[in-house]
């Protein structure tokens, strides 16, 4: 995404003053212009195409203020690369941007093994149980929002429907109940 600079102040350049009273649609367009420009990285060149786009009595009024100016190649937004980025400055800020992501995924990947033992995550014993069952299933440890989803049920304080209730509260191992509830919660799978 690009962003598009715009002086505080230009409501009160002489420029827009000139305008009269088409002043609010011209700077309307000019406004659109920008943002254009902006994203399709023209470095301040307006397209034909797009400049048939609005009245011409505008567009004149947008070049004769001097805002846009006409030249061999078409028209353009007036000193654009000197208040805007160039396309070739905001194509380099992206690839570093990008590079910065990369290299900050992988050291994330290095840094932060997947926990295979619930005292990796800060759990105490009675979880234990229940992370093997979860690797066993999925392969990775639940998301904080699923350890928050099911921290009752675990924590032998199941909420939910009765026969929940009554598997947890049997004699049944805690491997085994950890499975019936993964059984009942397999939408899970995802965050």
């Amino acid at each position: 995404m690009t962003w598009v600079r715009i002086d505080d102040r230009l409501i009160d350049h002489p420029k827009v003053k000139s305008l009269g009273r088409h002043r609010w649609e011209a700077i309307g367009v000019h406004m659109d212009a920008l943002c254009y420009v902006a994203q399709a990285l023209t470095d301040g060149e307006l397209p034909e195409t797009f400049v048939r786009a609005f009245p011409t009595r505008i567009v004149g009024l947008l070049i004769g203020s001097g805002l846009w100016e006409r030249d061999d190649r078409g028209i353009r937004i007036h000193d654009y690369l000197e208040y805007q980025p160039s396309r070739a400055q905001v194509l380099a800020r992206r690839a570093m941007r990008a590079d910065s992501g990369r290299a900050g995924g992988l050291a994330s990947g290095i840094v932060a093994p997947v926990p295979s033992k619930a005292a990796d995550i800060g759990w105490d014993a009675k979880w234990a149980p229940f992370l093997e069952a979860w690797l066993k299933r999925f392969d990775r440890p639940p998301t904080p929002k699923q350890r928050e989803m099911l921290w009752p049920i675990v924590d032998a304080r199941p909420t939910g429907s009765a026969q929940w209730v009554a598997k947890a509260s049997s004699d049944a191992k805690p491997f085994e109940v950890v499975q019936f509830i993964l059984g009942k919660w397999g939408s899970l799978k995802r965050d």
